[in-house]
């Protein structure tokens, strides 16, 4: 579908013999001097691929990421294998990368992304604040653990700092692994 901000292009990634993994790579667009549409090429511009399961959160999450003037989102993926595949193709500066999604959940396919973008950061966006969720996730690379009920304006810092190597946790999953420490055993002294 064409619109002023741009277009996209739905996508069928073939991840085995009869299976397709729904994505989507976005043009982006800008106004021409002549009225027209023409790329947007905005070299500066940090390249970020949405992975959700959940369409209503990928284009709110697209919504959030648009309106920073200096981000762009080049794609969507509805699952892991299709995160994986996006990446490895359009190679963005971060992927926002949801947990718990079909065929292959958010921290196999943050640990594939990186395997096949090593320059991109993942930065994990999710429900879930519980350590179970968390130290997996930054295990296998994410730079960020952000859940579902971030601000906008704090979901866009947290791109940036990925970026500039700085990790950033949600306040409630800080809380949840500062408790966690707190309730474990002193080790042995050794």
């Amino acid at each position: 579908s064409l619109s002023h901000q741009g277009y996209s292009r739905a996508l069928s990634v073939s991840v085995g013999p009869g299976v397709a993994a729904p994505a989507y790579v976005y043009f982006a667009l800008r106004p021409s001097n002549e009225g027209q549409l023409s790329p947007r090429i905005d070299p500066m511009a940090t390249r970020v691929l949405i992975a959700d399961d959940e369409a209503l959160m990928r284009k709110a999450l697209h919504v959030f990421v648009s309106a920073a003037p200096d981000m762009e989102v080049v794609g969507e993926a509805a699952d892991g294998v299709a995160a994986v595949h996006l990446a490895s193709e359009l190679q963005p500066d971060v992927v926002l990368m949801d947990i718990q999604m079909p065929r292959l959940d958010g921290v196999e396919a943050t640990k594939g992304v990186i395997a096949a973008s090593p320059r991109t950061r993942v930065v994990a966006v999710t429900t879930f604040s519980s350590q179970r969720y968390v130290v997996p996730a930054l295990r296998a690379g994410a730079s960020a653990y952000l859940v579902k009920d971030t601000e906008p304006a704090a979901l866009v810092d947290a791109i940036r700092d990925a970026l500039d190597g700085t990790c950033t946790l949600s306040p409630s999953v800080t809380s949840e692994l500062v408790a966690s420490v707190r309730q474990a055993p002193e080790p042995a002294p050794t």
